[in-house]
């Protein structure tokens, strides 16, 4: 009877392995470039009009710029894990809209803890479908983008020619360096028209007049008319200046209707809780003053 030599080692399940790897390789990409998404929409967003007015104190809620860019790298890397795990590109599309809408609702509610009620609960509970449907195109995109980066990966893994090769390496790189662009250049929108750049470091003058004052007889001339309670008394300790630009109308200010595109508001909120707030009819009008009574 012959020799039936050593037996040979059992076969590798090789594309099970390779799934298992480019599963993987995608679950960490997702969470990755939501964050480096995230990251560049909150650096531009929270820290570009402290470039453009310098100096300048600037509300910014709900944790400031430090905190609000780490909740933009949070969310980002939250959605992106959600939208990447499920094999199937659309069922983490959908999983990455609810995951969103459902960020979103909470946002709301702790932003209106103070005033929510019954009522207020069940409009916003109303309102996770349309905000699921608004941010399926973002999560969308960002889903699409890394199946695709998943699929290079794994075609340049089996060897293909040179030249191909090299054009799936710069994709590789273009993709996501877009999408980074594109949450800067959104993140940019929310940095302040020239009229807000123009009028926030008028009324930072006025704050820090007040401050500098004992009472309205040591203001300056130009600040004498400013005839707000507590102004310059109360005007004491840190302040933040939280530029409007729309709904000017809640202040209860006096003012003309014709030129509406050039009115703003600032408000100075103090640490003590006392603020209030200034009317420019246009950038470089004197300022109509008024306490705030309306919480925008």
């Amino acid at each position: 009877m012959p020799n039936a030599g050593p037996l040979s080692p059992l076969p590798v399940p090789v594309e099970k392995d390779q799934g298992e790897e480019s599963s993987t390789y995608r679950r960490l990409l997702g969470p990755g470039l939501g964050a480096a998404l995230g990251l560049a929409f909150g650096l531009v967003s929270q820290y570009g009009n402290a470039l453009l007015v310098p100096g300048i104190p600037l509300y910014q809620p709900p944790f400031g710029a430090a905190g609000n860019l780490l909740v933009c790298v949070a969310v980002g890397a939250v959605l992106g894990l959600v939208a990447a795990w499920p094999k199937h590109a659309i069922i983490g599309t959908i999983a990455g809209c609810a995951a969103g809408a459902l960020l979103v609702e909470i946002a709301i509610m702790l932003a209106e803890r103070s005033t929510l009620d019954a009522s207020k609960a069940t409009v916003t509970l109303f309102t996770f479908l349309p905000i699921a449907a608004i941010v399926a195109l973002p999560v969308g995109i960002v889903r699409w983008v890394v199946s695709k980066e998943e699929v290079a990966r794994r075609e340049a893994a089996l060897g293909d020619p040179p030249a191909q090769r090299r054009g799936i390496s710069v994709w590789r790189i273009v993709r996501p360096l877009l999408l980074v662009l594109i949450a800067a250049a959104w993140g940019a929108l929310f940095i302040y028209p020239t009229r807000g750049r123009i009028v926030l470091p008028r009324m930072n003058t006025i704050v820090q007049a007040g401050l500098n004052a004992a009472d309205r007889s040591a203001l300056p001339a130009e600040f004498q008319a400013i005839d707000v309670a507590g102004y310059p008394q109360q005007a004491k300790g840190g302040y933040t200046l939280d530029w409007q630009g729309d709904r000017l109308g809640r202040f209860a200010i006096p003012r003309p209707i014709e030129n509406e595109e050039q009115q703003s508001a600032v408000i100075a909120r103090f640490d003590n809780g006392w603020s209030f707030v200034c009317l420019f009819i246009t950038a470089d009008a004197e300022p109509r003053c008024a306490p705030l009574y309306i919480e925008p």
